[in-house]
């Protein structure tokens, strides 16, 4: 054994799939309306990461794809305000398609 224990081992397995769930609504929630990707960004971001972090593969693509909708909607959302609408799509897109990129790659547990 090397040491290492699952979080799901040390916080328990039904507290750790009701975290999960609950950071799944708020996340979907915040997407939902108007303006709560912003407020709650920097909470939700580090949470899914975590998150993802100690999460199987499905996990993982969830919720890194949540995450991305969450920074390509903040960023499509200073786009618009800062520019035009075109723009603000293109902002959105690739900054949802950065984050995610990295947050996959950071998030992915090595062997």
């Amino acid at each position: 054994m090397t040491g290492s224990v699952g979080v799901a081992q040390r916080i328990g397995s039904g507290w750790w799939w009701a975290a999960r769930s609950l950071l799944v609504v708020v996340s979907i929630a915040a997407l939902l309306s108007f303006g709560g990707q912003v407020l709650f960004l920097p909470l939700l971001i580090p949470a899914q990461w975590f998150a993802a972090r100690h999460s199987h593969r499905l996990g993982q693509g969830m919720f890194t794809l949540l995450a991305t909708l969450l920074v390509g909607e903040v960023g499509w959302m200073i786009g618009y305000e800062l520019a035009t609408e075109t723009a603000a799509v293109v902002i959105g897109v690739v900054t949802g398609v950065v984050v995610g990129a990295l947050f996959f790659s950071t998030s992915v547990r090595r062997s």
